[in-house]
């Protein structure tokens, strides 16, 4: 028999919904099962007829390859027919139930897993500062959240999404590594431009490095002269 073995990507299960039954992981994901979160973590051939002998061979015989954690409450197992379709089982905590699973949404092997989890969340009048596609960039902000994130098919990344302070909506900004975010409490005052530029007898400059850490520094340096604490959203 040939199948696959989807599990929750730990690094995405900010609703911990690992190991739960389906009834209570679709209540705590918002009423269906969230493909996204899944990764492929085996995929071949097992000496097994029924989902009985995929549930023991991947608890006690683990095949050459699997990369998870013995199968349990929250997995998915997909099995292969003859022409290659597939049927989608659900491992509850007791026996399995058929269900439907979109697997292009699904992650195939993480290549930068971590185990760990990001979830940050602040509220309030305040601006950001980032590095980004184009620079350091700044944003005044009634809310901001970092996450982690579906970078591509095999990788995992993170997710800044901010709330343009007074507007409807928010935008995304998404990375491969984990961004360093100054959070800056200067309520109503944006950060100036000029917050990025060194001076120099009086003429501003432009400074060399606006895509390094550099400009995170004159960033600080900036809310320390104008007396607004910050920090980074760690």
């Amino acid at each position: 028999m040939k199948v696959t073995i989807y599990q929750i990507v730990p690094e995405l299960d900010n609703d911990h919904l690992m190991f739960r039954d389906f009834k209570n992981l679709c209540i705590a994901s918002g009423g269906e099962l969230p493909a996204e979160c899944y990764e492929a973590v085996y995929t071949g051939e097992v000496n097994a007829v029924t989902l009985e002998d995929v549930y023991r061979i991947f608890n006690i015989e683990h095949p050459k390859g699997f990369r998870g954690h013995s199968l349990s409450p929250s997995d998915v197992v997909e099995i292969y027919n003859f022409a290659e379709e597939s049927s989608f089982y659900y491992c509850n905590p007791a026996g399995f139930l058929k269900i439907p699973f979109d697997k292009k949404k699904a992650f195939s092997e993480i290549q930068n897993h971590d185990y760990e989890q990001c979830e940050i969340i602040r509220c309030g009048n305040f601006s950001i500062v980032f590095l980004g596609a184009q620079g350091m960039q700044s944003a005044h902000c009634s809310k901001v959240v970092l996450t982690r994130c579906k970078y591509s098919k095999s990788q995992l990344g993170y997710r800044l999404r901010y709330f343009p302070w007074g507007e409807d909506g928010y935008q995304d900004k998404e990375f491969l590594s984990r961004p360093k975010v100054l959070y800056v409490e200067s309520g109503f005052k944006n950060i100036p431009v000029s917050a990025f530029y060194e001076r120099t007898d009086e003429i501003q400059k432009s400074w060399p490095g606006r895509f390094s850490d550099d400009c995170l520094k004159l960033a600080e340096k900036w809310c320390r002269e104008n007396g607004y604490r910050y920090s980074y959203l760690l």
